[in-house]
């Protein structure tokens, strides 16, 4: 290999090392990522997934509280026999989606 072709890999390797770093900030920053809350197939509330926030979720009996954290969102207590929403965990990507069948709520990220 001449000296030419070990510059030139070398910016390669660099300018491919860069991309990818600049590429995974992206992919994980929070901006333009919405929590959207639906009860019954109706929006009650669109949230910035950015900011901290604690929702407090109408049911018939009790509320749901659904806990914000400036990367992820988790229902922290719900209102249901069976607390699959809860067992859910946090989601924190584009699609993911958090149902309670029972109350009939859905908190998705978009």
């Amino acid at each position: 290999m001449k000296k030419a072709d070990i510059i030139l890999l070398t910016v390669l390797l660099f300018v491919t090392c860069l991309a990818f770093i600049v590429i995974s900030h992206f992919k994980k920053s929070n901006i333009g990522r919405t929590v959207v809350i639906e009860i019954d197939g109706r929006e009650y509330e669109r949230v910035s997934l950015s900011d901290d926030k604690v929702i407090r979720i109408p049911t018939d009996s009790n509320d749901s509280v659904l806990v914000i954290n400036k990367s992820s969102c988790y229902m922290e207590s719900a209102d249901c026999p069976d607390k699959i929403c809860v067992r859910r965990g946090a989601i924190e990507k584009v699609g993911e989606s958090i149902i309670c069948v029972p109350k009939k709520i859905v908190v998705y990220i978009e």
